[in-house]
């Protein structure tokens, strides 16, 4: 591991500071390639060209910085609430000069403008630290109807929030609505039901499952 932290992998580059202890961390290191590289393969069809793509959850960037490197999309917005992750994401950007692909938003995505604070964290997994909302927190929530999209479009959603996803849908009902995108959306099985009760009654179909808990909902057009 190099002291700057920084390893090279197919078309990128990483900053890894909590390698070896963080699991997303050290697959990139010990595969020399993207976490989940074949489930992002998989998703490739669903990413058509010029698209807008909203990552809710991107932890380090690793969904982020694939998409601006190994697909045609226009823009990437990337959001991630917690301080300490968004400052990896914020240098894995700028590291792969990709702040013009890239836009980063150090806030979580909810059914309100309101507080958060972690009510879970795993050093070995941060990509499973769980957020909740809490007045008195020190993290930042807000709706992704109150977020502004510069292209006027977006085309692809991944969210990945850890238990929040129905917060994070309510909050986006209107862009949901209005742009009709492709969602891909990781959901705790508690959790599905309704989620996909909320999703079908916006016109969205189940289009297709992926290993740990990930769908493809569809706008049925």
């Amino acid at each position: 591991m190099p002291s700057d932290k920084i390893v090279n992998i197919n078309l990128a580059k990483f900053y890894v500071p909590n390698y070896p202890t963080d699991l997303i961390q050290s697959e990139i290191v010990d595969n020399g390639t993207f976490f989940e590289i074949d489930l992002l393969k998989e998703l490739q069809p669903y990413i058509k060209k010029n698209a807008v793509i909203l990552d809710i959850g991107a932890n380090i960037g690793n969904h982020s910085v694939y998409w601006a490197v190994k697909t045609d999309a226009k823009r990437i917005y990337s959001f991630e609430p917690v301080r300490d992750f968004f400052k990896i994401l914020q240098k894995n950007v700028e590291i792969n000069n990709l702040n013009n692909k890239i836009k980063i938003f150090n806030i979580g995505l909810s059914d309100k403008k309101i507080n958060g604070s972690i009510s879970f964290y795993d050093r070995t997994n941060i990509g499973g630290t769980h957020v909740k909302q809490d007045p008195n927190g020190n993290l930042l929530l807000d709706k992704l109807d109150n977020i502004k999209i510069e292209e006027n479009a977006v085309d692809f959603i991944r969210i990945d929030v850890e238990g929040h996803e129905l917060e994070v849908l309510q909050g986006a009902r209107e862009t949901l609505i209005k742009y009709k995108p492709t969602i891909f959306i990781e959901m705790f099985p508690d959790k599905k039901p309704k989620v996909h009760e909320y999703l079908t009654n916006l016109g969205y179909r189940l289009e297709k499952s992926f290993v740990g808990n990930n769908y493809i909902y569809v706008f049925n057009s």
